[in-house]
C-alpha cells in the first residue's frame, strides 16, 4: 500500500555522526589545511544530505492500515470488508464506536479539476463519526493547537485542531466531532486543488445537541417484484433538516436515487428475498441520541 524506501535508521544517523566526530579530529592534525577545509566541507555535506533525506520522510497518519492516496479501494474492501452499501462497497462503514465514510474520485457527486487525474478508486479521504469524543492527544496532537474556524454563522462556532505534515483534522461544533485523515503533507500536492487548506475539511454544519429527535421511515407495506420503491426518513427536532446529513443502506436491491438525502428509490428487478428493508442513520445528531430507523416492504412476484 506504501513505497518504502530505505532511510537511515537511528543506528545508521548514531554512526554517520560518530565517523564525522573522527575524522575531524585526525583533519586536526594536518599539516595541509587546503585538505582539512576541503574534507570538513565533505563531512559537511554527507551530514546536510542525510538530514534532508530524514526529514524528507512525512508520512500521512493511517486509519487501521488504510492511507489517502496510497491505498485503493480494493484495499479498503480486503481490510474491511464490503461495508455498508453494497452498491458502493468501501465506501460506508458502521462499527460500535463510529461511523466512517471514504471518498474516492468515483464516488464524488462532482469530478473535477486534478481529481480528473488520478485513479478512480484511490482513497482521497477517510471522515470518522465518533459516537463517543474522542481525545485530541489520542492523535499525537495538543489542545493548545485548537483554533476557531469561522463557519459563516453566527448560530455555532467550529474549532479544530490540524496536524499539517501528517495530514490530520480533529473539529468539534456543539458537542459534535469529525476526524477526517488526508493525505501527507508531501503527497497532498499531488491534487493541490482539492485539498487546499485543510481548513475546508473541519465540521460544516451544528450537530443537534439539545432534544433527541425522533426518527422514522416511512415505505409501502408491499409491492411486487420489479417496481421501484421509495423509502422516506421523518426528523421530528427543532432545527431544519438541512443540518442533518442521512446515509441509507438496503440489504436487497440497488438505491438508484437519493443517497445522502432524506428520499431514496430502490430499485427491485434483481431482488431474490421476500423484502427488501432500508434503513437510514442521520450524521449531524448529538451522538448520544438514537440516530437509526428503518422500514420494510415485502416484495411479491410478478403473475
Amino acid at each position: 500500500m506504501r513505497e518504502s524506501f530505505p532511510f537511515p535508521g537511528p543506528d545508521q544517523r548514531a554512526r554517520i555522526s560518530r565517523d564525522q566526530g573522527n575524522l575531524e579530529q585526525r583533519l586536526r592534525f594536518s599539516t595541509d589545511g587546503e585538505i582539512t577545509i576541503l574534507m570538513k566541507c565533505v563531512i559537511t555535506i554527507l551530514v546536510l544530505a542525510s538530514s534532508l533525506v530524514l526529514a524528507s520522510q512525512i508520512e500521512a497518519k493511517d486509519w487501521r492500515g488504510i492511507v489517502p492516496l496510497h491505498s485503493t479501494r480494493a484495499d479498503v474492501v480486503r481490510a474491511l470488508g464490503q461495508g455498508d452499501n453494497l452498491k458502493n462497497p468501501g465506501t460506508i462503514y458502521k462499527f460500535e464506536n463510529e461511523s466512517v465514510v471514504i471518498a474516492y474520485p468515483d464516488s464524488l457527486p462532482e469530478v473535477r479539476g486534478c481529481i480528473r487525474q488520478l485513479a478512480p478508486d484511490l482513497v482521497l479521504t477517510i471522515t470518522i463519526f465518533p459516537k463517543v469524543l474522542r481525545n485530541l492527544e489520542d492523535f499525537g496532537l495538543s489542545p493548545d493547537a485548537l483554533r476557531t474556524i469561522p463557519t459563516g454563522s453566527d448560530s455555532f462556532s467550529t474549532t479544530a485542531a490540524f496536524d499539517e505534515d501528517n495530514g490530520l483534522v480533529v473539529s468539534y461544533s456543539e458537542g459534535g466531532q469529525e476526524i477526517v485523515y488526508l493525505p501527507s503533507k508531501t503527497d497532498r500536492p499531488a491534487c493541490a486543488d482539492f485539498y487546499g487548506d485543510l481548513s475546508g475539511f473541519v465540521i460544516k454544519r451544528p450537530p443537534i445537541c439539545f432534544l433527541c429527535p425522533t426518527i422514522s421511515v416511512t415505505c409501502a407495506e408491499a409491492a411486487r417484484a420489479g417496481d421501484k420503491l421509495t423509502f422516506t426518513t421523518n426528523v421530528v427536532m427543532g432545527a431544519t433538516k438541512t443540518d442533518l446529513s442521512p446515509i441509507w443502506t438496503i440489504d436487497e436491491g440497488l438505491i438508484s436515487f437519493g443517497q445522502g438525502t432524506f428520499s431514496i428509490t430502490v430499485d427491485s428487478s434483481k431482488v431474490k428475498g421476500t423484502s427488501i428493508t432500508a434503513t437510514v442513520e442521520v450524521n449531524g445528531i448529538d451522538p448520544s441520541c438514537s440516530r437509526t430507523a428503518s422500514c420494510t416492504t415485502l416484495i411479491t412476484k410478478r403473475p
